[in-house]
């Protein structure tokens, strides 16, 4: 089997937390298997978190109304984007499994790690209109979520960590979560789901997405896994 690369942003201030332990258990296991694994340490490298137009060297092509998604495109195209965004995208080119480390915060992820996935998913580079959902360039595994480690005991602790490593054995050939065909949905109007697919749907005994649910349960390994 061809070597791998496995990409690690992580997020936490703490190499004493329990996340760093999570972070740990994933660089051992997988370069066990014979994995290159790289980490983005975000606090440690003290990552920008702010799109700005600090983020594109160079004249912008807009300055009187600065639309960060297009500007960053066109830098990207150009070769004008900050370096410290030029070195994610490496890693990226490079990484076959991306896992993304960090605790909640808010019902979401640190301000670092979302500038993270602001400056760093450029557009173009990342995503298009066209490459979304089935036709997205990230394929999708089922989260590894780690309720409320703060108030659990040692041995609590060590039995997430446990499961967490078992997991990591299997996880570069686990199958990615299911998302509707982007064919579905209709461009021209705003991305609404297709009146055929609607009517073909009719019959299934599940819903597609959250959005399009069609009063019906969602598949088993559907996008739901995500926000578990």
């Amino acid at each position: 089997m061809a070597v791998k690369t496995v990409l690690i942003v992580y997020a936490h201030q703490s190499a004493g937390s329990f996340n760093a332990a999570v972070k740990d258990a994933a660089v051992d296991v997988l370069k066990k298997q014979g994995c290159t694994v790289l980490v983005s340490d975000l606090y440690e490298i003290k990552f920008k978190a702010t799109a700005t137009e600090e983020d594109i060297t160079g004249a912008v092509k807009n300055p009187e109304h600065f639309c960060y998604g297009e500007e960053t495109m066109l830098a990207w195209q150009e070769g004008r984007l900050a370096s410290d965004i030029v070195e994610e995208h490496k890693k990226l080119k490079e990484a076959d499994l991306v896992i993304f480390q960090f605790p909640m915060y808010w019902f979401s992820v640190p301000a670092i790690m979302k500038g993270w996935m602001d400056r760093v998913l450029t557009l173009g580079f990342a995503y298009t209109s066209e490459k979304r959902y089935s036709a997205g360039i990230f394929r999708v595994l089922a989260p590894q979520v780690f309720w409320a480690p703060t108030h659990l005991s040692a041995e609590a602790r060590d039995s997430l960590l446990k499961g967490w490593r078992t997991r990591l054995h299997g996880l570069l050939s686990e199958a990615p979560l299911s998302f509707p065909p982007v064919d579905s949905f209709d461009k021209v109007k705003g991305f609404q789901l297709k009146s055929e697919v609607h009517d073909k749907q009719a019959d299934s005994p599940f819903g597609l997405t959250v959005g399009h649910h069609l009063e019906k349960p969602l598949p088993p390994q559907s996008q739901m896994k995500a926000g578990v």
